[in-house]
């Protein structure tokens, strides 16, 4: 068992660190609030039209090409991207991924900007927390 729990440990610090997508999940009543490759996401569940809502805001001074979101369920399915739309600096985008399911406990979200999905522009377009102690940092690659 402490075997198992250190394991998650070194997972979630190397996720905290390393240059892939955020690993945050969140439940079905946090708010995604992150900045991530220059973009400021924000996004909810609205259980009432089963979607998620928000924005995404280019947060950099240049025009960020080919911005979309996806959001990744717990129960393994993954909605999105949204259509991909160059973001002008300060540019912010309206989002609504309708769920198809709610057979979700959690979720993550996270922006993408260019033509790779991880690709990442410049050292300024880096991530970081802004929702406090909102979600969790469990996802696993693979």
């Amino acid at each position: 068992m402490k075997y198992i729990i250190i394991m998650i440990m070194l997972f979630a610090i190397t996720t905290a660190y390393c240059e892939e997508e955020p690993g945050i999940y969140y439940s079905l009543t946090d708010t995604c609030d992150i900045v991530y490759n220059g973009v400021h996401l924000v996004l909810v569940y609205d259980a009432e039209s089963n979607s998620f809502l928000g924005t995404a805001k280019n947060n950099t001074r240049e025009t960020l090409k080919k911005v979309r979101v996806e959001v990744h369920l717990s129960n393994g399915i993954e909605l999105g991207p949204t259509i991909p739309a160059d973001l002008n600096k300060q540019m912010t985008i309206e989002i609504k991924l309708p769920a198809g399911t709610s057979d979700f406990v959690s979720w993550a979200a996270h922006p993408e900007v260019g033509s790779n999905e991880h690709r990442h522009e410049n050292s300024e377009k880096g991530h970081e927390r802004e929702d406090g102690e909102h979600g969790k940092r469990n996802r696993e690659h693979g």
